[in-house]
Order: structure tokens, then sequence, then C-alpha cells
């Protein structure tokens, strides 16, 4: 199952909004294309995405580091739907209460 949902990053974000997919139970690859999302993501606009953990752990942002090279975006921003990732959701279970695998990314919009 695939679930999404957005937030505003902050007030007066000029119609900025993040998104966030959820993945649960995910046993096929499945890959995101802007019309899952609602509101749809537009095609003109460009995405940075970043996946909350990699090979067991979470991603780590650090202050002061490339965004990309330091693993905390998991891409090159996106400017066509063909450049959208795949989620694999081959993250194991990784802590006594997880039921099920899960993954979860966030795709946030470039500002002009």
């Amino acid at each position: 199952k695939v679930l999404t949902t957005t937030s505003r990053p902050y007030q007066n974000a000029d119609g900025l909004l993040w998104h966030y997919v959820l993945a649960i139970n995910q046993t096929k690859p499945w890959p995101m294309r802007p019309a899952d999302f609602y509101p749809f993501l537009e095609p003109t606009a460009g995405w940075v995405i970043s996946r909350f953990h990699r090979h067991q752990r979470p991603n780590e942002c650090h202050p002061g580091q490339m965004a990309l090279a330091s693993g905390c975006l998991s891409a090159r921003p996106i400017w066509h739907e063909t450049e959208m990732p795949v989620i694999e959701n081959d993250r194991p279970l990784m802590l006594q209460n997880d039921s099920l695998p899960f993954d979860l990314w966030q795709v946030s919009p470039i500002a002009k």
C-alpha cells in the first residue's frame, strides 16, 4: 500500500506544498508519478526527494555539507516525470515494534 499526504513548511509559503510518500508492505517496486499525488505535482516545477533511511540506517543531513554528497537528498533535482524514483521498499524490519516493512519519502519543491 502506498499513501501520500502534504504539508506546508511555513505560513505564507505561496502555495508551496511538501509531499510525503509512505509505502507499507509494498512487495513490488513502485514508480512514483506526479499524478499519484494530490494535489498533483506540477510537471514544470523542480523537486528534490529525501528518503528517510538507507542501508538499515536513517539518512543523516549535516549542516554545512552539500545535501546530495552527504546523502541527505536521494537524487539530483527532478525536472521531469521520467526522473522520479522507484520505491523499492527494501528497508528490513529494524525494531522490535516493526510489524511490516515500510519506506518514507519527502518530496519538496524547488523554490523559484
